[in-house]
């Protein structure tokens, strides 16, 4: 008998994008919660519309928090995470639906993430990324706040599938998610150290930021990918300068900026 899964995807102002991850979830799951955070748009007629079942919760910066609110509310014990701007290829959902046709044994399962950049899949600069998208709500949950982490307290199956992430309706969408989560970063980071050194921000900016690259574009071969393998690499090193140019400005603010 196949195991129910239920996808939990948290949104806020998705109506463009919220129907084509719904229409990939209902491929392997029997039942769709969608946690709104307040979106000012469509998105909650929309989910409905589409199937899922929608409720309303200020996400307040917590998405560890957001994820669990949504899987307590699972009728399923299996819990399919996938975000708006996600799907799960043909590919994945034949494997989904061969692994999980019975019993599971194993806490959690976990894809490998590949990024598309307008409409372009980043097979190589995406990296060997992968996560836990999959597992137990009666053994596992999430912590954290921005990047939040799944606790798995048991074994993970790694699934051959993947999940493919589309980052970009436009590039400034990139941009602007950068500063959003790095602003929230450098405060938490700031918190939690007692002092932050120049040269450790020197570093950042300059010789791991170029290695950063050359590990993306040169030796993952992002090349391969064309332009968009290019642009995708850039944008890797753009976003962890941003968090340590905002570290660097968050120190000084606080007093913890020390030679």
């Amino acid at each position: 008998m196949p195991v129910p899964i239920t996808a939990v995807i948290i949104v806020r102002n998705e109506e463009e994008r919220i129907k084509k991850a719904m229409a990939s979830a209902q491929a392997v799951a029997d039942e769709i919660i969608v946690v709104d955070d307040g979106s000012s748009d469509g998105t909650a007629d929309v989910a409905r519309a589409a199937g899922a079942r929608v409720v309303s919760r200020a996400l307040n910066g917590n998405f560890a928090a957001q994820r669990n609110a949504g899987a307590v509310l699972a009728k399923n014990d299996w819990i399919l995470v996938i975000d708006a701007d996600e799907i799960l290829p043909e590919a994945s959902v034949a494997e989904l639906r061969r692994v999980f046709s019975g019993e599971v044994d194993a806490d959690a399962a976990s894809f490998r993430i590949v990024n598309v950049l307008f409409d372009t899949p980043l097979f190589y600069s995406s990296g060997d990324c992968r996560t836990v998208r999959l597992y137990r709500r009666s053994r596992c949950s999430f912590g954290g706040e921005v990047h939040e982490k799944l606790s798995v307290p048991g074994s993970i199956l790694p699934l051959d599938g993947q999940i493919w992430n589309y980052p970009a309706r436009r590039m400034d969408h990139v941009f602007v998610k950068a500063l959003q989560y790095t602003e929230v970063e450098a405060v938490r980071f700031c918190e939690s150290v007692a002092s932050v050194s120049e040269r450790e921000i020197r570093y950042q900016l300059t010789w791991k930021s170029l290695k950063r690259f050359w590990k993306l574009y040169i030796k993952n071969k992002g090349y391969k990918d064309g332009l968009p393998g290019l642009v995708w690499s850039v944008c890797n090193v753009i976003g962890p300068q941003l968090r340590w140019i905002k570290i660097w400005e968050q120190a000084k603010i606080t007093g913890k900026l020390v030679k």
